[in-house]
């Protein structure tokens, strides 16, 4: 395969992987017909103060599932931290992105 292949396939792996992240930030539905993998088994951090832990978890890049490490997410007074999961639908999965929730 020519650099310039390579070049223009590594940009279109990028632009998939933006658009999947973009999607799933913008509220638009990512739906794959693939079970996830499992969760891969990683310990948490030690705490933060002000802040919660979001573990890793499987994201979509528009052709295969990708590991999205772990990271801390401020804390927000009066509410709870929904961690990112994948929802089974009609044998296909829907990803809810993590979010606050009302206490």
């Amino acid at each position: 395969m020519s650099r310039i292949n390579r070049f223009i396939e590594s940009m279109l792996l990028g632009v998939g992987l933006i658009m999947a992240m973009r999607s799933a930030s913008a509220g638009i539905d990512v739906i794959v017909d693939m079970r996830p993998p499992p969760p891969k088994s990683m310990p948490a951090p030690p705490p933060r103060p002000g802040y919660v832990y979001e573990p890793g978890y499987w994201s979509w890049d528009g052709h295969q599932y990708v590991w999205t490490e772990g990271t801390f997410v401020e804390e927000r007074k009066g509410y709870r931290w929904s961690e990112p999961r994948w929802v089974e639908e009609d044998k296909r999965y829907r990803f809810v992105p993590g979010h606050w929730e009302n206490e």
